[in-house]
């Protein structure tokens, strides 16, 4: 969303620099294990950083995510970049686990 413009003529104003780390754990039933885990997700702009790493637990996947944006103004020759980053974090949330369950 806030970098879906193609290229910008001007900078593109953001809230104040922020930093967010999420950890999600799925527990799965029992026999439930998890096929492949999509590969970690590491993308740096001196704009912001992402990365996103999965693992398997005993009973389930860990699933880490931390996004900084590191500045309130992305010039507008650097949008490109950091418009490349907002998407590789929309490709990364946009994956799955696959997940196998013997019976």
């Amino acid at each position: 969303g806030i970098a879906s413009a193609p290229q910008r003529s001007t900078d593109l104003l953001l809230d104040v620099p922020t930093s967010r780390e999420t950890v999600i754990d799925y527990v799965f039933g029992e026999g439930a294990q998890p096929v492949d885990l999509p590969a970690p997700v590491r993308v740096e702009t001196p704009e912001g950083a992402y990365v996103r790493t999965i693992e398997a637990t005993g009973d389930g996947v860990r699933v880490t995510e931390r996004f900084e944006l590191r500045t309130h103004r992305i010039a507008a020759e650097a949008y490109g970049a950091f418009r490349e980053l907002c998407r590789e974090v929309d490709r990364a949330q946009g994956q799955s686990i696959e997940v196998e369950v013997k019976q």
